[in-house]
């Protein structure tokens, strides 16, 4: 989903799993109205818990082959968090030099990744 009234759009066909005590790399796939992959210049990602809590809070992202990427890292998901729905991932792209433009894909924190 994104926020602001834009020609942009991200790709999410299913929620993003998060895997509790590992490392998560996550990735952005942004494409303009004709369905082209665009490059984002640069930004940062956030991630909320269920409670709505940030677990991760503004991150940079590394734009890597027209996609923005950053990992989660298993410190910031222990094993003492509760596994569920209700998590979110923010990403604030800046895209040719314009304001950010906020994408927001639904999230689950699971023991092990499900792979449709």
């Amino acid at each position: 989903m994104t926020t602001n009234a834009t020609l942009y759009r991200i790709h999410a066909p299913y929620p993003e799993f998060i895997v509790r005590a590992q490392p998560n790399p996550i990735e952005a796939q942004i494409f303009d109205a004709t369905g082209t992959l665009i490059a984002p210049d640069s930004g940062s990602v956030t991630v909320y818990d269920a409670s709505n809590t940030k677990i991760v809070d503004a991150a940079g992202v590394v734009v890597s082959g027209s996609i923005a990427t950053y990992t989660i890292t298993d410190g910031d998901l222990p094993d003492t968090l509760t596994l569920g729905d209700g998590w979110r991932i923010e990403w604030d792209l800046i895209i040719s030099a314009n304001p950010a433009v906020r994408f927001v894909r639904a999230a689950s924190l699971v023991r092990s990744n499900l792979f449709p």
